[in-house]
């Protein structure tokens, strides 16, 4: 799936690759509505609610693929 969020970025779930074992993610978001039995990575940026979006897109910028 692949949702335009903005002109200049696009949001595409990892379930969408074929092969998604390159994706790395840099954050975990929305925590408050997670379920409990999710996996949450304490070593990534964790938001509760709604990221700051500036914030997050400098997360993926600098993120090693």
């Amino acid at each position: 799936m692949i949702l335009k969020a903005s002109p200049n970025t696009y949001c595409i779930f990892p379930g969408a690759f074929d092969d998604s074992s390159w994706f790395k993610p840099v954050a975990n978001i929305w925590l408050r509505s997670a379920q409990p039995w999710v996996y949450i990575d304490p070593n990534l940026k964790s938001y509760q609610k709604k990221p700051d979006y500036a914030e997050l897109y400098k997360l993926y910028a600098t993120a090693s693929l």
